[in-house]
């Protein structure tokens, strides 16, 4: 038996063809990825309505959460994990276990971007979406979905964020026992594709 949770993300292959006559025939496939992660895992999703805007997702660690707008803040390398810090070393020094990691910035499209820290460290995490380039295509609407132990504890948004430089502060994790408080508050930083 495994000790694991698991959870499934549903994708749809599209296999079109055509044969010699220029007759074109098309099928679809819905296929389940499933990924284990350990039962007192953390991971976090960012998904929007829009399929261009580039919205990106942030966790930090207890020790950027104590000054989440200061220099060891969000942005900050090593405390938050994010596009620029795919994969800090978090914890324990040499550990994997205990270290984020973003598997995908997804800056074209619908997402998912995701964050997995298999055994968080005891503390206060703090997740945020920054709306990193509007692109002059307008408003973005973002929603955030929090899992632990494989299964989904919390849902926010969607949450519209204006125009390049906004960000959204979503969540904070308290680890042990996953207990997360909405902050739901929008404000506007100087990072971004006009001055990042």
């Amino acid at each position: 038996m495994l000790d694991a949770a698991t959870f499934e993300t549903p994708y749809i292959f599209r296999a079109t063809a055509t044969d010699g006559y220029g007759r074109r025939a098309a099928c679809d496939v819905r296929a389940q990825a499933t990924r284990v992660v350990p039962p007192d895992g953390l991971r976090v999703e960012l998904t929007r309505q829009e399929d261009e805007p580039d919205v990106d997702l942030h966790l930090l660690n207890p020790t950027g959460n104590q000054s989440p707008r200061g220099a060891t803040g969000y942005f900050n390398s090593p405390n938050d994990c994010f596009f620029a810090n795919l994969a800090p070393d978090w914890g324990v020094l040499g550990q994997t276990v205990d270290n984020p990691r973003l598997s995908l910035d997804d800056t074209t499209g619908f997402g998912p971007e995701d964050i997995s820290l298999p055994r968080p460290q005891a503390g206060h995490f703090r997740l945020g979406a920054h709306y990193y380039c509007d692109g002059s295509r307008g408003p973005s609407h973002a929603t955030v979905r929090i899992f632990c132990g494989g299964l989904l504890v919390a849902e926010f948004g969607p949450q519209r964020l204006a125009r390049s430089g906004d960000f959204w502060d979503v969540a904070e994790i308290e680890f042990p026992g996953c207990l997360v408080t909405e902050l739901g508050q929008v404000y506007a930083v100087t990072q971004g594709c006009h001055g990042f």
